[in-house]
């Protein structure tokens, strides 16, 4: 600025401030902050998707500040028959290659004991019931309790269920210490040759008490 008769004259030849550019190399609004509100540098691209059984990676490119939709890979999808891991969780035609039986197997109860919130490293029990609504006795079923997340498989010993009768099975799920607090997916399978049921239920994991709603609580 230039004194021109007592007064200041207009700025002039400043650089002022304009929008934030995602370019990782200035703070072209002028407020301290390089690049922020921004996800990724303009331009950026990253691996994206999966690699695991049919699918396969793809790739990701930053605009404007943020990721785009994964392109160029291969997604999963439903799973079929066909000795392939289509839908990419490591299993390979899980609930795709069962004949069905005139064995009617039913599953009536999911519990989760004491509750359906753990803190690691305590032990969570997972209480399945079943039932034969057939005419025929189902031999060598097994129960198998899944948490994908951990990395968890626990399968209970062979049993036979005769017509009209029921069973329950307690099986321990020894949560690992390093596991982190959130909500996980728990899938139980009942199974044996020619007949399968799946049911999935949800339970927390966390270090507080608050997520207890048991009376049972404090006891184990």
């Amino acid at each position: 600025m230039t004194c021109i008769n007592g007064s200041w004259s207009d700025c002039e030849g400043a650089v002022w401030p304009v929008p934030e550019v995602c370019d990782g190399l200035y703070d072209e609004d002028c407020d301290g902050v390089v690049d922020e509100g921004c996800d990724c540098v303009d331009g950026e691209t990253q691996v994206c998707g999966s690699n695991i059984g049919a699918c396969e990676f793809g790739t990701r490119t930053c605009i404007g500040g943020s990721w785009s939709d994964c392109e160029g890979g291969t997604g999963p999808v439903e799973e079929v028959c066909n000795g392939v891991d289509d839908d990419c969780d490591m299993l390979v035609d899980e609930n795709a290659c069962f004949v069905p039986s005139r064995e009617t197997l039913r599953v009536t109860g999911l519990r989760l004991m004491p509750d359906d919130w753990v803190s690691p490293p305590d032990d969570l029990f997972v209480l399945v019931s079943v039932e034969n609504a057939g005419s025929r006795t189902l031999r060598d079923l097994k129960i198998t309790v899944y948490v994908d997340d951990l990395g968890l498989r626990v399968r209970s010993s062979n049993f036979d269920l005769k017509p009209g009768r029921s069973a329950s099975k307690s099986i321990l799920l020894s949560i690992p210490a390093y596991a982190e607090e959130g909500v996980y997916d728990l899938r139980v399978s009942v199974s044996n040759d020619a007949v399968k049921r799946v049911k999935y239920r949800s339970f927390v994991i966390s270090s507080s008490t608050a997520y207890c709603s048991s009376p049972l609580c404090g006891w184990w």
